[in-house]
C-alpha cells in the first residue's frame, strides 16, 4: 500500500513538471511561429530560426501533451468491450493492458535512446543545436509515461487484491 502511494506521488509530480514545461514551451513556439509569419509577410525580413524553434516547440508540446493524455486517460483507447464486461474482469482486463503497454514502451524507448544517440552529433542546420534536441522528446515523454503506467499496474494490482479479498 504505501508502495503505491510513493509510486502515485512520483507520478503525480512528474505531471506536474511535465505541465511545467510543456505549457511555456507550447507559449513560446506559438508566439515564435506568429512573430516569423508577421516578420517574413509583412516586414518582408523572415526570421531562418524561427521555423527551427518553431518546429522544436511543437515536437515536445505534441509529445509532452500525449503525456499528460495518458496521465489523465483521454488517450484513444476501446471502451465499448471494457464497459461491458463485469467490474472483476475488466480489472484484469485494465491490468493487461498497462502491462503491455509497458512492454511496448519499453521496447519503444530502447529504439528511441538509440536513434538519439546516433543523431546527437549531427547539428541543425543553420544553428549550433544538436539533432539529439529533437528527437530526445520521445525518449524523456516515454520515460514519464512509463513512470504512469507503473502507476496505474500499481493501482490495478491493488484494485484487484482488494476484489479478492472482499469476495473472501
Amino acid at each position: 500500500m504505501r508502495l503505491v502511494r510513493w509510486i502515485r506521488k512520483i507520478s503525480d509530480a512528474a505531471d506536474l513538471a511535465t505541465k511545467c514545461v510543456a505549457v511555456p514551451v507550447m507559449g513560446s513556439y506559438i508566439l515564435l511561429t506568429f512573430a516569423g509569419v508577421v516578420a517574413r509577410f509583412v516586414l518582408k525580413t523572415p526570421i531562418m530560426e524561427a521555423v527551427i524553434y518553431s518546429r522544436l516547440g511543437f515536437v515536445w508540446t505534441c509529445l509532452l501533451g500525449a503525456v499528460l493524455a495518458y496521465k489523465r486517460m483521454r488517450h484513444i483507447r476501446f471502451t465499448a468491450i471494457v464497459s461491458l464486461l463485469p467490474k472483476r474482469i475488466g480489472g484484469v482486463e485494465r491490468l493487461g493492458i498497462n502491462l503491455l503497454s509497458l512492454g511496448f514502451m519499453l521496447w519503444i524507448l530502447y529504439y528511441a535512446v538509440s536513434v538519439t544517440r546516433r543523431v546527437w552529433p549531427s547539428r541543425i542546420s543553420g544553428t549550433d543545436l544538436s539533432n539529439g534536441i529533437m528527437y530526445i522528446a520521445l525518449p524523456v515523454a516515454l520515460a514519464v509515461m512509463i513512470l504512469h503506467c507503473l502507476h496505474f499496474i500499481a493501482e490495478g494490482v491493488t484494485e484487484l487484491r482488494h476484489g479478492a479479498e472482499e469476495q473472501e
